[in-house]
C-alpha cells in the first residue's frame, strides 16, 4: 500500500513537470487553422496561421489521399487591405510556408483565413472553406 502511495506521489509530480514545461515552451503567438471541404478523391488541403506582434507565418498542407490536387491557402484583412497566399504544391502529406514575415500593417481586427484545392497552378480553386477570427495584434 505504501509504494502505491509513492508510485501515486510521483506520477502527479510528474504529471504537473509535464505541463510546466509544455506551458513554459508555450510560443508567443497565435495560431489558427482551418481545412477545406473534401475532394471527390479524398484529398483534402489545410491552412494555418500563427501571428506575433507584427508579423505572421502562413502554412498550407496539402493532406490526406494523392489526389492531383494543390492546397492553396490565402489570409486577408479587409479593413487593411493585407493579403497573402501560399500553395502547397510538392505532393500529398507535405506543408510548405515561406517563414515568419512582416505584416504591413499590424492593426487588430478581423483576418480571414481560407483553404482551397485547385487542380495544377492555374486552376480553378474549388472545395473551399473560409473561417475568420479576430487578432488582437499582440499574439
Amino acid at each position: 500500500m505504501r509504494l502505491r502511495k509513492i508510485g501515486t506521489a510521483a506520477g502527479v509530480v510528474m504529471s504537473a513537470m509535464a505541463v510546466a514545461v509544455l506551458t513554459s515552451g508555450t510560443a508567443h503567438a497565435a495560431t489558427y487553422s482551418i481545412q477545406s471541404g473534401y475532394s471527390s478523391p479524398g484529398g483534402y488541403g489545410r491552412a494555418e496561421v500563427s501571428m506575433s506582434g507584427g508579423s505572421y507565418n502562413l502554412v498550407a498542407c496539402d493532406a490526406g489521399p494523392a489526389d492531383g490536387n494543390r492546397a492553396v491557402a490565402y489570409i486577408w484583412n479587409n479593413s487593411t487591405g493585407f493579403y497573402d497566399y501560399k500553395h502547397a504544391a510538392s505532393g500529398s502529406g507535405v506543408c510548405e510556408t515561406e517563414g515568419w514575415e512582416y505584416l504591413p500593417s499590424p492593426t487588430p481586427g478581423t483576418y480571414y483565413l481560407q483553404i482551397c484545392l485547385r487542380n495544377g497552378a492555374s486552376g480553378a480553386d474549388f472545395a473551399c472553406r473560409t473561417g475568420s477570427f479576430y487578432y488582437n495584434g499582440l499574439g
